[in-house]
């Protein structure tokens, strides 16, 4: 049930820098809600806390009443298959990265919650809340004229101009103001920015790796 939400509040990332998604769902649920319907330590928990992956937002949002999707391709060679990841989970890394990206990741601490991510994206996978498909900037541009939040994977250099890559990061789009820029809260990989103006294409691309839509409080059956 669209309706037209809160002023999107703005919260920050934690100060190790590892909990962007969880910045970007709370500031989602403060949207959505009067009262928030779980605590902030419950959201870390649901969905892991550090080094969170989208398909556990996705799904906590789910149980909590919004219609929430996540859009990303399965295409290669930049495509990630969450419906073969919940399947074979580690072995579908295994084969997607080369062997300095799958150690960089595991000395980095990503993978630390690899069961947790598998079981999240089965879930999701089969509640049919994952969508093999890059949205659209201008499919994007619609959802939030249409009062609906987007919860974005980038890269932090991305959204200074620097196609550069580090590590993924999140952010909540708010607003479509241009047709080159969006307003976004960034809650910080190292620097916190609320109510950000960035561009939404680098290197003739979106900046946008997968996009969770939120298009508010589902309905209830009469």
């Amino acid at each position: 049930m669209r309706r037209k939400r809160k002023i999107t509040k703005f919260y920050l990332n934690s100060k190790d820098n590892n909990h962007c998604l969880q910045a970007c769902v709370k500031s989602v649920l403060h949207s959505n809600f009067e009262n928030l319907p779980i605590t902030a330590n419950k959201v870390d928990v649901r969905t892991w806390g550090k080094w969170a992956w989208s398909p556990s937002a996705v799904v906590l949002l789910d149980d909590l009443n919004l219609d929430a999707k996540l859009f990303s391709s399965a295409k290669p060679p930049n495509g990630f298959d969450y419906g073969i990841f919940a399947k074979e989970g580690m072995s579908y890394l295994e084969n997607l990265w080369s062997k300095e990206r799958l150690a960089n990741e595991l000395e980095e601490g990503g993978q630390a919650n690899i069961e947790f991510a598998i079981k999240s994206s089965k879930t999701m996978v089969e509640k049919g809340l994952w969508e093999d498909k890059d949205l659209e900037n201008e499919e994007i541009d619609n959802d939030l004229t249409n009062d609906c939040l987007v919860i974005g994977k980038t890269f932090s250099q991305w959204l200074d101009g620097k196609f550069e890559f580090y590590r993924s990061h999140f952010i909540v789009l708010i607003k479509d103001v241009s047709p080159s820029h969006w307003r976004v809260h960034d809650p910080g990989e190292i620097t916190p920015k609320p109510n950000r103006y960035v561009r939404k294409v680098i290197n003739n691309r979106s900046i946008l790796l997968e996009s969770i839509v939120i298009r508010g409080v589902k309905e209830q059956p009469h």
